[in-house]
Parts: structure tokens; sequence; C-alpha cells
């Protein structure tokens, strides 16, 4: 995963959350996760060989804090036209 497609203001480019208000949302996706409970899929684009984050950033952001090397997604694929 390469980015996010509108929140990378709140993350850093590793999904580590920025701000104080993100960081309590993102204990309560862990404990989640931890607890094995479902979570909904994250939503993915995919532009070439490139995954940005559309939802679910906090998602991906505990995962790999985690350790978690895969996530259930939705990928939506955007084809770049070539000129």
């Amino acid at each position: 995963i390469q980015g996010s497609e509108n929140r990378s203001h709140d993350f850093d480019d590793q999904f580590h959350p920025l701000y104080h208000h993100i960081e309590e949302r993102w204990l309560n996706i862990a404990r989640a996760m931890l607890q094995d409970q479902a979570l909904p899929p994250v939503e993915l684009i995919k532009v070439g060989e490139a995954y940005y984050v559309r939802d679910g950033h906090h998602r991906i952001s505990a995962a790999r804090a985690l350790g978690q090397r895969e996530i259930e997604a939705n990928v939506t694929t955007w084809t770049v036209a070539q000129i």
C-alpha cells in the first residue's frame, strides 16, 4: 500500500497516526483486531501495481503495527490511459 486517497494529512508514509485524536480510535481498532473481532474490509484503489487507501486507514495502520501481512479488502482498479 503506497498511500492514501484523502487522509495523507492524518497518517505518515508508514500509516502511523500523526495526531492524538486519531490514536484513540486507532487503539480501539487494534484491540478489536487482537480480540479477533470481525471488522469490515478496507477499501483500496489499485493504480498499476500500487494500492491507495480509500477507506480503512486506521485498520491498515493497526494491522501493520500488529505485523499482519494481509487484510481483507475491496479493491477498485483504476486504469491509466496510455497517451
